[in-house]
């Protein structure tokens, strides 16, 4: 008798889970709008193979219904 309890409340979870994780990626599947910031720290080679260390790198990246923003 325990165990069949105790199955059930294993199958209610994993059931639950299974439809919160659903309604999650389906939202992201859905989604219109993306937009992705980062910040780095690197090296840039310029024309002439000049090197610059330790610059700051700010990457924005947007997507907008179809159109994509790189700045």
């Amino acid at each position: 008798m325990e165990k069949s309890k105790a199955t059930k409340i294993a199958v209610i979870i994993v059931g639950f889970n299974l439809f919160i994780y659903s309604i999650y990626f389906n939202q992201i599947a859905r989604v219109q709008e993306l937009e992705l910031k980062s910040v780095g720290k690197g090296t840039i080679s310029c024309d002439g193979s000049q090197e610059i260390n330790g610059v700051r790198i700010n990457f924005f990246m947007s997507y907008d219904k179809g159109t994509s923003f790189t700045e």
